[in-house]
């Protein structure tokens, strides 16, 4: 680690510490020799933390280009290694950013549900995290992260979290869900609700409810 990330990785943790009971599993699921994209769903600002603190080595970030319009701030996330991302169209800035630091070892935190949970339940994941995973070439390692909308600190109590890594999903098997000729759009959702599918079920063990998928649907808080 560079110290400036060390020095964050442990002020931030400790603060991590103090505020939650963290339960972690399954960190032996992360490959020693290659990046991976870390695919976890998002209950609040501080799940990315709460992962790259969980982890000993350096992590990436996406981050809204919006955030780095303030220029102390901005230059403090790309400190942090945080790439700017322009959400409303494909970044192909970003994604040769993000195709470099996967290629160089490097993990990258993403949230494919592309918000934070309004009721905290599983939401329906975007085609966005196909489309960074087949670009890259990189597999892909659903997270699970249950518990962060609780409050905590010294005064509330520390609410337990549970951040559970999941199985690698290899790109041979996702780019396997695309169409052969044709528009691809379909094949992006099959791809994002593969790797959905194992955090869905992680949650439901976790006893967190799952939306089905698609918007506006009620929860399920056991398996169907």
């Amino acid at each position: 680690m560079r110290a400036i990330y060390r020095l964050a990785h442990t002020v931030v943790g400790a603060f991590i510490r103090m505020r939650y009971r963290v339960d972690v599993r399954g960190l032996d699921n992360l490959p020693a020799d290659r990046g991976v994209i870390l695919a976890c769903n998002h209950q609040s600002n501080f799940d990315p933390v709460l992962v790259a603190t969980s982890l000993s080595r350096e992590i990436h970030f996406l981050a809204k280009k919006e955030l780095f319009s303030f220029r102390p701030f901005g230059w403090w996330l790309e400190l942090l290694n945080t790439i700017p991302i322009e959400r409303r169209r494909v970044d192909m800035a970003a994604m040769k950013r993000v195709r470099k630091t996967l290629a160089g070892g490097h993990d990258l935190i993403f949230f494919p549900e592309g918000t934070r949970s309004r009721n905290g339940s599983l939401g329906p994941f975007r085609k966005g995290i196909a489309m960074v995973s087949l670009l890259s070439g990189s597999p892909v390692l659903p997270v699970l992260i249950h518990g962060t909308r609780q409050r905590g600190g010294f005064l509330l109590g520390r609410p337990p979290v549970l951040l559970r890594f999941g199985q690698v999903i290899e790109t041979a098997e996702l780019k396997a869900l695309l169409p052969a000729t044709g528009d691809r759009t379909a094949g992006y959702v099959r791809i994002a609700e593969r790797i959905r599918e194992p955090i869905a079920a992680m949650a439901l063990e976790a006893g967190m409810p799952v939306g089905s998928g698609t918007p506006d649907e009620e929860p399920r808080t056991s398996p169907a």
